[in-house]
């Protein structure tokens, strides 16, 4: 259908709406969070445009949320499983999802910020040499740590292998995992608004163990980009 309406209007800029859609029922559906950002990535990859602008109220990434960080510098250029890793963990100008069309198609992503538009930017590619890197923090504020406790008389590595697999097919991977061994214990990083989910469908999956739930925590997590200018 976008393919169609290409061609019907050669040469012109088209103007489409973010955020809202359609399911196979007609019906009108909300996209829920960062649901303009995804539908910006996504128009872009089946209308095969070569780069996308998101616009918002920041430059790009920074190597450390500058609200916080005197210090912290713009990172002007990004490779795509960097900022996938960033997103996961709950960066707050990227989302993974965003990130989900630009992974299957030949976009470049681009961050700028609409109120200073010269300040800089993030750029997004999917191949960058590697280098000295520069470090990347990110924190979160709001998280919280579930651990289940495996009996001594159960496999460990079977234990956590099947976790795993029941966690992934119910699409709620942690922001990080907790491997004990010595301890026979699991822990898994979510936000808390993923966190009683994940619970919930760990408890339903009636394993053998003690599930435990700890909030209130906070999560702060370092990296290296391949490449800082």
């Amino acid at each position: 259908m976008l393919q169609q309406l290409l061609v019907q209007h050669p040469g012109k800029r088209l103007v489409v709406t973010g955020f809202i859609s359609r399911n196979n029922a007609g019906e009108t559906v909300l996209l829920g969070r960062n649901g303009s950002d995804y539908s910006a990535t996504q128009i872009g990859a089946l209308a095969g445009v070569s780069r996308v602008t998101i616009w918002s109220d920041v430059a790009g990434v920074y190597s450390a949320d500058p609200r916080k960080v005197k210090d912290a510098c713009l990172l002007p250029l990004l490779r795509l499983d960097e900022a996938s890793e960033l997103a996961r963990l709950a960066a707050p100008v990227l989302h993974a999802r965003t990130l989900q069309p630009v992974s299957g198609s030949e976009i470049d992503l681009q961050l700028r910020c609409s109120y200073t538009p010269d300040q800089g930017s993030t750029r997004i590619e999917r191949v960058l040499a590697s280098g000295t890197g520069a470090r990347i923090v990110t924190s979160h504020d709001d998280v919280c740590l579930i651990e289940f406790q495996v009996p001594a008389s159960q496999d460990f590595k079977l234990a956590h292998k099947e976790i795993d697999q029941i966690l992934k097919r119910a699409q709620v991977r942690p922001l990080a995992v907790g491997v004990h061994n010595d301890r026979q214990l699991l822990q898994f990083c979510y936000t808390s608004e993923v966190a009683d989910s994940a619970l919930k469908i760990l408890d339903e999956a009636g394993l053998p163990g003690e599930l435990r739930l700890r909030q209130g925590l906070a999560l702060v997590a370092m990296g290296r980009c391949r490449r800082h200018p």
